[in-house]
């Protein structure tokens, strides 16, 4: 009855606790993928800009403190 009930416990929570580790690795695994597949579609150059848009986007190093000042998007 010990055994089962140990075997139980750990049926139940050795997948729960693996689960988001396996997920987050699957994630990573399958974005290049996606990249990939997204430039043979013709997204590269959209995918490009999306960096640029983001960085256009951060505080500008001079901004005042307290304030929120934001550089031109381009």
């Amino acid at each position: 009855m010990v055994f089962g009930f140990i075997a139980a416990w750990y049926i139940t929570t050795i997948p729960l606790v693996r689960a988001p580790r396996l997920l987050a690795a699957a994630g990573r695994r399958s974005e290049p993928r996606a990249d990939q597949q997204s430039a043979t579609l013709g997204f590269a150059p959209g995918m490009a800009q999306v960096p640029h848009h983001f960085q256009a986007r951060q505080p500008h190093p001079a901004a005042c403190p307290g304030e929120s000042c934001l550089r031109p998007i381009c």
